[in-house]
């Protein structure tokens, strides 16, 4: 699985050795959660990266500002 330009895709994907009984295939439910976790991390740093953008930042300059104005107090 990739996750490129805002869209997610799977990659070499083979479809010809898929067990009928998933007892076959000893991992298959940790590989399938692992899959679905990375997915919605990745989505989830995305979405933050979009918010961390949209906040406004103060500047050095008056974030030092503050610092001096809560020495005073």
């Amino acid at each position: 699985m990739d996750y490129c330009e805002g869209k997610f895709r799977l990659n070499e994907v083979d479809n010809a050795n898929l067990p009928r009984d998933f007892t076959e295939m000893e991992d298959f439910v940790l590989f399938y959660e692992c899959v679905i976790k990375w997915a919605l991390l990745a989505r989830e740093v995305k979405e933050g990266f979009k918010e961390s953008r949209a906040q406004k930042r103060p500047s050095r300059l008056s974030y030092f500002n503050n610092l001096n104005l809560v020495n005073t107090l």
